[in-house]
């Protein structure tokens, strides 16, 4: 074999290797969760309440005209008069008066085609998703733990001020 066609040869398998990879790779953006408005503002003395670990999450209710706050710190739920759009979202606290992280609470998996609200287990702070059976990590960023979905949770801005925290997109 001459050393023109050991080139022609290389680069033909590179080429071919090139293309095998962009052919596998899977675009892992959060598309797979829908694309709904949320400007819900929690309220000072709600947020000054949370400590360190807790989660606050905000479903819809039931009427869908407003949604309807949950705290694992030992209140009961109360009604905000905000409207919540899609699955709702959870405020998990990571640090008391410094840091909050917002999620989506529609799995990454199957978000576009399911109705699917994930579960939040207040006890372990993992997320579940009853359609898919994928288990997401709130204190780490939303990661995927097991189950079908590759992709981490959706999160939303969460800003602290005067009147409390702003949950916006």
């Amino acid at each position: 074999m001459t050393r023109k066609q050991v080139i022609s040869k290389l680069c033909n398998f590179l080429i071919f290797l090139l293309l095998i990879t962009l052919i596998s790779c899977k675009k892992t953006d959060q598309s797979q969760v829908p694309a709904v408005p949320v400007n819900i503002l929690i309220d000072q003395p709600t947020i000054l309440a949370a400590a360190q670990g807790d989660i606050i999450s905000v479903v819809p209710d039931s009427s869908k005209t407003g949604g309807v706050v949950t705290f694992n710190f030992g209140k009961t739920s109360y009604h905000l008069g905000d409207q919540v759009y899609g699955n709702g979202f959870e405020v998990y606290v990571a640090g008391y008066m410094t840091s909050y992280i917002a999620y989506d609470l529609t799995c990454t998996y199957n978000g576009l085609t399911s109705d699917c609200a994930l579960i939040v287990n207040y006890k372990t702070q993992n997320d579940s998703c009853p359609c898919c059976g994928s288990k997401f990590n709130v204190p780490l960023g939303g990661t995927v733990i097991s189950g079908k979905a590759v992709v981490p949770l959706k999160t939303y801005n969460a800003t602290l001020g005067n009147g409390g925290l702003l949950i916006s997109n």
